[in-house]
Parts: structure tokens; C-alpha cells; sequence
């Protein structure tokens, strides 16, 4: 069940998130509730890697290399959750057209978490030890 322990972290993240983002939580609140998960690995779920866009899709960060940069939305793009950054251990080793339009899984152990934005309270999420899987659509 080590697989799936890895998706429920993320899943109970994503939760404590919406709670967040609708202020039934105070960031400090949040913070309290997902703090215990440093140093854990999690599998986030699959998105789109989409270089336009920033809504529930994933992208090269430009300026961190190897890094990939995920905006985690609801399901209509009206809230924001997170902000999460995977650092991929061995690199990227697709260009950013090669990824375009195909679905990325990532997962990695959580390094840092902080609470950012204050009419748009959000995780930030820094994972590192990441590895990544492609998909085709």
C-alpha cells in the first residue's frame, strides 16, 4: 500500500487546500494541518503539460533548471490551490515541444511548504527527488 499512502499525502493537501482557499482555514490553520507531511513522497495527480497555460497544467519552470511547475486549480480555474514545483533528479530530458500537449505524473518528496497570497491564500509546494512519467494523450 506504499503507492497508495504517496497519493492519499497529496490528496489530504489538496483537501486541506480547498478549506484554505474558501478561508474555512486560516493559512496558519492550513500550515498546522499539512506540516507533518515534510519529507514525505507523494504522487501528485496526472495534468496536461501546457507552456500556455497555467490553469491545472504543467510547465518547465524557465528560470530553475530540471524543474517542472504545476498550477493546481478547481475544476473551473476559479480557485487556486497551489503552486508546486518538482525538481526532477535525473533532469528533464525532453525539450519543451517534445512535452507539449502530453500528460506528466510527477511525484518526489516534499521539501518545503509555505502558505502565499492573501485574496488567493495557496500552497507552495517544493518537491525534490522527483521523477516524472509521460503520457500520451
Amino acid at each position: 500500500m506504499q503507492t497508495e499512502k504517496k497519493v492519499l499525502r497529496y490528496i489530504y493537501i489538496y483537501s486541506t487546500a480547498g478549506l484554505l482557499n474558501e478561508k474555512k482555514l486560516t493559512k496558519n490553520q492550513a500550515l498546522v494541518k499539512v506540516k507533518f507531511l515534510k519529507s514525505k513522497e507523494m504522487i501528485m495527480p496526472t495534468h496536461p503539460f501546457n507552456s500556455k497555460s497555467y490553469i491545472n497544467s504543467t510547465h518547465l519552470k524557465e528560470d530553475e533548471a530540471n524543474t517542472f511547475f504545476t498550477g493546481v486549480n478547481n475544476a473551473e480555474g476559479t480557485q487556486i490551490f497551489s503552486f508546486e514545483y518538482v525538481k526532477i533528479e535525473n533532469g528533464i530530458k525532453e525539450s519543451q515541444s517534445e512535452l507539449e500537449g502530453k500528460n506528466i505524473t510527477l511525484r518526489g518528496e516534499l521539501n518545503e511548504i509555505t502558505v502565499e497570497g492573501n485574496m488567493l491564500p495557496r500552497f507552495k509546494l517544493k518537491f525534490i527527488k522527483g521523477e516524472y512519467i509521460i503520457e500520451n494523450k
